[in-house]
């Protein structure tokens, strides 16, 4: 693999880097970390997934195991912001949770063996964008719930 391709593969990581960088370190409450860490969570998950799926194991097998850097990533957050699950802000973790289910299932859609090029491609597109959707929405929601009228942060 040269430097183009990997510039080129690294580019559906950029804005979800950005974003989740800048949401860990300006956001210093309950909801900014969380979306900070959702959002950064592709970052890692994706290439322990990838190396998985460079195995020669069984299709469906390989599948199933590429889910599992997404899904426990996602669990160890979940467990770490457990609080957030019931408080004010309840729906909107829920909504994040939701979504980055949809994304690391897309993302994992991609590698399921199929004979169907359309489907492939339109797998491919839907877990490629996935990371840029979720940390646009994490961004948005993290500006407008943490910002009170005056400008402020709302969350000591």
């Amino acid at each position: 693999m040269n430097a183009l391709s990997l510039v080129v593969l690294t580019i559906p990581f950029w804005i979800p880097a950005a974003a989740g960088l800048w949401l860990c370190i300006n956001r210093r409450n309950d909801i900014g970390r969380l979306g900070g860490l959702l959002t950064l969570k592709p970052l890692l998950a994706a290439p322990i997934s990838l190396f998985i799926l460079a195995t020669t194991l069984h299709p469906q097998t390989r599948f199933v195991l590429s889910l599992l850097p997404g899904a426990s990533l996602t669990l160890l957050i979940v467990v770490m912001f457990r609080r957030l699950l019931y408080g004010p802000h309840a729906k909107i973790v829920w909504t994040w949770l939701s979504l980055d289910c949809i994304r690391w299932l897309s993302g994992c859609l991609t590698f399921l063996p199929r004979e169907d090029y359309a489907m492939l491609c339109l797998a491919a597109s839907l877990g490629l964008t996935m990371p840029t959707i979720f940390a646009v929405v994490a961004l948005t929601t993290v500006l407008l719930v943490t910002r009170s009228p005056e400008g402020h942060d709302t969350f000591a």
